[in-house]
């Protein structure tokens, strides 16, 4: 399983600008929620926001607490992964009624 913000990048077969793996045993793979990854081709004045997106999924890996929406959606809509909720609260300038 893996969650991924779209466009820029091959993993698998879908395009990405980021990629957070959910996978928590090394033993399978390297890659964990732990470190998350920007396309080298990815716009440059969104590099902090595929960051700040990826960080957002990064704690729903490690927990287990992916939505279950964004697991059963055949398309992995990217709109359900949990970095976009982090986003747009970064985007808005804090969470609603305490923005800075």
């Amino acid at each position: 399983m893996f969650m991924a913000q779209q466009a820029g990048y091959q993993v698998g077969t879908e395009a990405v600008d980021g990629y957070t793996s959910g996978n928590l045993d090394p033993t399978k793979s390297r890659l964990n929620p732990y470190t998350n990854y920007t396309a080298s081709n990815a716009d440059p004045g969104q590099f902090g926001f595929i960051q700040v997106w990826e960080l957002g999924n990064s704690p729903a890996a490690i927990t287990g607490t992916i939505p279950q929406q964004f697991s059963n959606d055949p398309k992995n809509n990217p709109d359900l992964e949990p970095g976009k909720q982090l986003t747009d609260c970064v985007k808005s300038g804090g969470p609603p009624g305490q923005q800075y």
